[in-house]
């Protein structure tokens, strides 16, 4: 009898390793994954994949603050992101990069932790919701380029600061510019604007409004700063620096003849 116990448990202790040594490279692979693209977007952190499974897994995103970002517009800024929305756009953006990775998961949470911070932020994923995200960014393939370059290069005082002009302008111009702050969803409204702008001239004059805008940031801090990541955005869809200065006035005009669409307004009077 007691030959049986121990060899019982012998077995269940080889079958257990076994099944955690099954699901190690599979984790190693995904950590590996986002721990890349964080390097990518100069975010310093500790990534663990933890799970019961291979197929119900956590990963938790342990955020330090290292140094400032040398292309950021004022010193000492942290080095994380600490706003819900770009952390919710973080994530997706992990969720896309490493979606081989864990779509066929029954559960994928993640759960992000700063340092100096109290506040964790999680979210969970099943299939669809994978799909969903990976369908959102296949819809506007340059939106993905876009939150890249902003991750990796404005940084959280870059897209901050970007926020606060996008309340600015929806308190000045009400509806007409309702995106209540959101940074994200003007990028992304652009993006869509750039692969067909003459079905979507409104976004396409509302982010450039905005980016001539946040030339009040480079009067501030003596820098072009601002101008440069702005000239990014509209060079890789096709339009000049330029634009930048323009009036209201003067970028619809502009809009409208690039587009014809006061050719079409007048015909259809």
């Amino acid at each position: 009898m007691k030959k049986r116990i121990e060899c019982f448990c012998i077995s269940l202790f080889v079958s257990f390793a076994l099944v955690n040594c099954s699901n190690k490279p599979s984790h190693d692979v995904l950590e590996s994954c986002i721990s890349n693209k964080l390097k990518e977007y100069n975010l310093f952190s500790d990534v663990t994949v933890i799970g019961s499974s291979e197929k119900d897994v956590t990963v938790k995103i342990y955020f330090k603050n290292g140094k400032s970002h040398s292309n950021q517009s004022t010193p000492n800024a942290i080095s994380f992101f600490l706003d819900e929305k770009s952390n919710e756009q973080l994530i997706d953006l992990l969720v896309y990069s490493c979606n081989e990775h864990i779509i066929d998961n029954t559960s994928t949470t993640f759960e992000l932790s700063f340092d100096g911070y109290t506040d964790i932020i999680s979210r969970r994923f099943n299939k669809q919701d994978i799909e969903h995200v990976i369908a959102r960014f296949d819809k506007a393939k340059i939106f993905r380029s876009f939150s890249e370059y902003a991750f990796r290069q404005m940084g959280y005082i870059g897209v901050l600061e970007s926020t606060e002009m996008i309340k600015h302008l929806g308190e000045t111009y009400g509806d007409m510019f309702n995106y209540k702050g959101d940074f994200w969803d003007l990028l992304y409204d652009y993006s869509i604007a750039c692969e067909n702008p003459k079905e979507n001239p409104k976004s396409i004059y509302l982010f450039i409004s905005f980016a001539g805008s946040m030339k009040i940031y480079d009067d501030r801090y003596g820098n072009s700063t601002y101008r440069d990541h702005m000239k990014y955005f509209l060079n890789e869809c096709g339009y000049e620096e330029k634009l930048l200065d323009f009036t209201a006035v003067e970028l619809i005009e502009f809009i409208g003849n690039k587009y014809s669409l006061n050719n079409t307004a007048n015909k259809s009077k």
